[in-house]
C-alpha cells in the first residue's frame, strides 16, 4: 500500500511538470521558408491580409440539416467528420472575390454563396484533438481579411464534475516482483498493530494472539487477477502469518479454540473501488467474499474459526488518495535545475514557476480504480481521475475501536448440548411402551405420564452449567468435555404401568447431571460445520428434592435417577449445527483504521462525467509500464490550476519542444 502511495504521487509530479512545462514556454512559429504558390488560390498559398481598417467582420455557424446555424466560437466542440459551415461576413459584398477554409496546411475548401452566407462542406479531422479553420476572405484586390476558429475534436467536462476514467496505467509484473520486499514489510507492520490491538482488547470472542513476528510475514503470490468467480478483480494475494498462537472462545475459564506456533496463509482475490459502501470517493480495497484462511496444523474447531474470520475480510476503505498542491510544487522544484534549456534558450526555472501564477492552495485528488478485463493476462491495470480543489480535513479513525465485549451468548454450543441431551433422554422414558425402574432389586415397569422442565418465563433459563472442564482426547480436532448443568424445574409423574396407580410424583424440582463426553467437529464449506458430541460416561444423576412418595418408598427417587442414567449412557451420538450457534459472532475489526491516522481531505461531492474509455493498454514486448492520459484530464488540470478560460493550441506550444514532426501530432488520440 506504502509502495502504490508513492508511486501516485510520482504519477502526480510527472503531470504537474507537463503542466508546467505547456502553460510556460512559448515559441516563434514563423517559418524562415517562404511559400512558394503558383496562385493565391490554391491549398496553402500565402495571401497577404489587408489592414485592420479595411478588414471585413467574419463569423463562422454550423449548419445542421435543418437549416438551423450555430454559431462556433474558440474553444468550442465539434465531433470528427463531414460538417456544414456557414461563413457570414460584413460589409460590402461586392468587394468579396472569392472565400476559402482551410486548415492551414493543404486542406482547403472553398465556400460558395448562398443567401448572404458562404457554405461549404468541411471535414473535421479526429488526428488531434484540437483543429483550426482559417477563413479567408480573398477581396479584388488581392489581399484578405482572415479570421482563426480553433475548436476542440473532443467534449469536456461540464463544470462540477471530473473526468472519471481521465489516466490509465498497465504495470507489468516485473514491476510487482521488484516490490515485493517493500510490500511484505508494509503487510508485517500492519497485522502486527492489527494483532496488538486485538489482544489488548477485550472484545469476549478472542483471549490470546501474536505471532512470530521475527519471522516477518512472507508473501508467495502477487499477481495480476484471472478468476471467472471473481471477474471484477485486479489482483490476487498469498501470503503467510508464521506462528500464529490464538485463544479464542473463552468459557467457564476455558478457552474452546487454541492453538500455538501455527502458520497461517491468507489468499485472497482483490479488486481496487473509488466509492464506499455510502457512495463517498475512496480508496477502496474489497475481496468479493473470496478471502480464505488456513492454519497449517489441525486444532479443534479450526476450519470454523477460519471460516469465522475469512468473513471478516470484506474490504478495507482509505481516504482517496490526495496532495497539497502547494507542497507538492515546492517538493518537485528542490529536485530541479535552476536553468533550463528550451527551444536552444536558457529559461530560468525559478521565474518560469513565478510567471505562472498558480492556484496551489488547493489538493490534487487521485480517484483510483481497477480495471479488470482481457489486458490483465500480464499487468495491473488501474485508472485514475484527477480532481483538484479546496476541501475539509475529516476525522478519520486514529486508533482501533474495539467492538463492545461478547454479550454472553458464547455458551449457547452448551446450553444446546444440554438440551439435545435432556431432550433425548426424557423422549426415550416417555414411552407409550413404558420403562422399568429397579426397586430394591425387583424390577417395576411404569409409564411416564409428565415429564417436563421450565417454567415457562422466556426471561428465566432452564439450563445452568454449573461447570466446564475441556481437554485434549489425543486427537487433532477432538475435544473432551467435562460438564456438570442442572435442567430446572423438573416436573414428574408416573404410574404402574398395568393397575394405573401412582407411584412417582414431584414438581419444580430441579435435576442436576454431571457426565463426560468427546467432542468432535465435523467441517463443511461453506458454513461452519457440525459438532458431533459423543456420551463418554455418566457421572452423576440426582434431583434436589426428595419426591413426595418417598415416605413411602424412598428408593423410587434413587431407581428415577438410576433410569436417567441408563438411558443417558445409552444415547446416541448428538450433531449440533454450528451455523445455527456460533454464525452471529463477528470480530468487527476494521482495518482501515491502521492504514490512515487523525485528519485526512475529503474529496468534494462531484459527479464523473467521463465513460470507462476503450483504451488498449496490454504491454507490449520488452515493456512493463505502459499509460494512456485523456485529453480532458489535462484540460481540467489547467484550468484547475491557472483558472477558468485558459486555453493552447496543442501544436503550437509542443511544437517549440518536441518538432512540428513528432509523431504525436498524427499518430493517433490519447
Amino acid at each position: 500500500m506504502k509502495e502504490m502511495m508513492g508511486a501516485l504521487r510520482i504519477l502526480g509530479v510527472g503531470v504537474v511538470l507537463v503542466l508546467v512545462v505547456l502553460t510556460g514556454c512559448s515559441s516563434d512559429s514563423s517559418s524562415d521558408k517562404s511559400a512558394e504558390a503558383e496562385s493565391i488560390y490554391d491549398p496553402g498559398a500565402s495571401v497577404p491580409a489587408v489592414s485592420y481598417a479595411e478588414a471585413c467582420g467574419v463569423e463562422l455557424f454550423l449548419k445542421s440539416p435543418g437549416g438551423a446555424l450555430e454559431p462556433v466560437s474558440d474553444g468550442d466542440a465539434i465531433n470528427p467528420g463531414v460538417h456544414t459551415l456557414a461563413v457570414k461576413i460584413e460589409g460590402d459584398p461586392s468587394s468579396i472575390d472569392r472565400v476559402f477554409l482551410t486548415n492551414g496546411g493543404l486542406y482547403q475548401v472553398e465556400a460558395v454563396s448562398e443567401n448572404s452566407l458562404y457554405v461549404c462542406d468541411y471535414e473535421v479531422s479526429g488526428e488531434r484533438l484540437y483543429e483550426s479553420v482559417l477563413i479567408q476572405v480573398i477581396h479584388s484586390s488581392g489581399r484578405a481579411t482572415k479570421e482563426k476558429v480553433v475548436f476542440k475534436t473532443f467534449e469536456s467536462c461540464p463544470p462540477g464534475t471530473f473526468p472519471e476514467y481521465g489516466i490509465g496505467v498497465s504495470l507489468g509484473r516485473e514491476i510487482m516482483d521488484a516490490h515485493l520486499m517493500e510490500l511484505e514489510l508494509a503487510l508485517d507492520d500492519m497485522i502486527g498493530e492489527v494483532f496488538s490491538a486485538i489482544a489488548s482488547s477485550e472484545t469476549g470472542l478472542i483471549t490470546t494472539l501474536a505471532y512470530r513476528a521475527g519471522d516477518g510475514v512472507r508473501i508467495h503470490t502477487l499477481e495480476p487477477a484471472q478468476s471467472a468467480l471473481y471477474p471484477d478483480a485486479v489482483l490476487r494475494l498469498v501470503f503467510t502469518i508464521p506462528g500464529v498462537t490464538l485463544q479464542a472462545l473463552p468459557l467457564f475459564g476455558n478457552n474452546l479454540v487454541q492453538t500455538a506456533d501455527n502458520d497461517l496463509v491468507v489468499d485472497l482475490y482483490a479488486g481496487l473501488a473509488d466509492l464506499d459502501e455510502e457512495g463517498r470517493r475512496r480508496l477502496v480495497l474489497t475481496f468479493f467474499d473470496s478471502a480464505r484462511l488456513t492454519f497449517a496444523r489441525e486444532f479443534f474447531l479450526r476450519a470454523a474459526l477460519e471460516e469465522l474470520l475469512s468473513r471478516e475480510l470484506t474490504s478495507i476503505a482509505a481516504p482517496a488518495v490526495s496532495m497539497d498542491l502547494g507542497e507538492l510544487l515546492a517538493e518537485f522544484k528542490e529536485k530541479l535545475p535552476t536553468e533550463a534549456i528550451v527551444n536552444d534558450e536558457p529559461v530560468d526555472v525559478g521565474i518560469l514557476f513565478e510567471n505562472l501564477n498558480l492556484d496551489l492552495d488547493k489538493y490534487l485528488f487521485v480517484n483510483l480504480s481497477g480495471m479488470s478485463g482481457a489486458f490483465t493476462m500480464d499487468s495491473l491495470v488501474l485508472s485514475a481521475g484527477f480532481y483538484a480543489a479546496e476541501t475539509d480535513e475529516v476525522d478519520w479513525p486514529d486508533a482501533f475501536t474495539p467492538p463492545s465485549p461478547l454479550e454472553p451468548g458464547l455458551e449457547e454450543l452448551f446450553i444446546e448440548l444440554c438440551t439435545a441431551l435432556t431432550d433425548e433422554v426424557f423422549a426415550a422414558v416417555t414411552t407409550e411402551d413404558g420403562v422399568v425402574i429397579i426397586e430394591d432389586g425387583i424390577p417395576v415397569k411404569i409409564r411416564i405420564e409428565t415429564l417436563s422442565y421450565g417454567d415457562d418465563d422466556p426471561a428465566t433459563d432452564d439450563f445452568v452449567v454449573n461447570s466446564l472442564i475441556l481437554g485434549d482426547a489425543g486427537e487433532a480436532g477432538v475435544k473432551t468435555v467435562r460438564i456438570s448443568f442442572t435442567v430446572k424445574d423438573v416436573d414428574l409423574r408416573a404410574v404402574s404401568y398395568y393397575a394405573g396407580l401412582p407411584l412417582v410424583n414431584t414438581s419444580d424440582n430441579d435435576l442436576t447431571i454431571e457426565a463426560d463426553l468427546e467432542m468432535r467437529h465435523i467441517p463443511a464449506r461453506p458454513g461452519l460445520g457440525q459438532v458431533e458430541a459423543a456420551m463418554v460416561e455418566v457421572r452423576d444423576v440426582r434431583f434436589s428434592e426428595t419426591f413426595s412418595c418417598d415416605l413411602l418408598l424412598p428408593v423410587r427417587k434413587t431407581a428415577t435417577e438410576e433410569l436417567i442414567t441408563r438411558e443417558l449412557q445409552d444415547l446416541d451420538d448428538l450433531v449440533l449445527d454450528l451455523e445455527e450457534i456460533l454464525g452471529e459472532l463477528e470480530l468487527e475489526v476494521d482495518l482501515s483504521s491502521f492504514l490512515v491516522s487523525g485528519t485526512a481531505p475529503e474529496f468534494p461531492d462531484v459527479s464523473p462525467c467521463l465513460p470507462a474509455p476503450s483504451w488498449d493498454l496490454a504491454l507490449q514486448d520488452g515493456f512493463t509500464l505502459r499509460a494512456a492520459v485523456s485529453s480532458s484530464t489535462i484540460n481540467w488540470l489547467c484550468a484547475a490550476l491557472v483558472g477558468e478560460g485558459f486555453s493552447w493550441d496543442v501544436r503550437e506550444v509542443l511544437g517549440a519542444i518536441l518538432g512540428d514532426d513528432f509523431e504525436g501530432f498524427t499518430a493517433g488520440r490519447a
